[in-house]
């Protein structure tokens, strides 16, 4: 990718993580509560995950299961979840709908490489260009950075790309009506990768087309892990 064009991409995103920090910080505390009138611990086939805040979504997350590698294989249509207040959700819109430059994004692929490794990549719809795949990730299961249990895992530090340098990771699980719900964190800082991004998985709608991306140098999925906050049993090997 052309260094500039690298750069730019780069600041669009941590513009809009900048102004969805500062958002979210006024607001985690009240949102983490669970409200008598929105039950989020209870995950029905009927749950409105898109009137969900970021909070609530991951109280959510923290009741459903993980999927099993071999289901996630294929591209999946997505849909990104609630970003409050208006200004952070135009800010993130211009790294996630924008068909001139980034390009709207419509999903996720994955294909499985071993017992428990997989890649996928990300797809966006750009004006003139169509369909384009880019932001590839290494995928796994195990244990979630939000409460120990078992996630499907998108680490992009893997791959040589903006994403991979400002450390997006992505944690998946599966809602009761067949639909997945994703957990999404980014940021350079711990403070920043601290705030949800949540979205939707939906329909399985095609194949895995190709591997794309350039596998980054020197990198280490432990420290990575580490790194991203996630619990010594991801990273650590059990003690004989």
């Amino acid at each position: 990718m052309n260094p500039s064009y690298r750069l730019l991409h780069r600041a669009i995103l941590l513009i809009g993580l900048a102004f969805a920090t500062a958002s979210l910080a006024q607001s985690t505390a009240p949102a983490q509560a669970t409200s008598p009138s929105h039950p989020v611990a209870k995950a029905g086939p009927g749950v409105d995950v898109e009137d969900l805040s970021p909070a609530e979504a991951v109280e959510l997350f923290k009741t459903l299961p993980a999927p099993s590698m071999e289901e996630m294989n294929g591209e999946f249509s997505g849909e990104m979840l609630s970003f409050p207040p208006w200004y952070s959700r135009v800010l993130w819109g211009i790294a996630t709908n924008n068909p001139i430059f980034l390009g709207v994004w419509q999903g996720k692929s994955f294909r499985q490489t071993g017992t428990n490794e997989g890649r996928g990549y990300n797809t966006v719809w750009r004006l003139i260009v169509g369909k384009v795949d880019m932001w590839p990730m290494l995928t796994k299961i195990g244990p979630s950075y939000f409460d120990g249990k078992p996630s499907f895992q998108l680490i992009y530090r893997a791959f040589d790309h903006y994403a991979g340098d400002i450390h997006m990771v992505d944690e998946v699980r599966r809602l009761p009506d067949g639909r997945y719900l994703g957990i999404g964190r980014i940021g350079s800082t711990t403070e920043e990768r601290a705030h949800p991004k949540p979205f939707l998985l939906k329909a399985r709608i095609g194949d895995y087309r190709q591997d794309v991306g350039t596998p980054r140098t020197g990198f280490d999925m432990a420290k990575e892990l580490e790194l991203l906050g996630f619990p010594p049993s991801a990273y650590r090997p059990a003690a004989r």
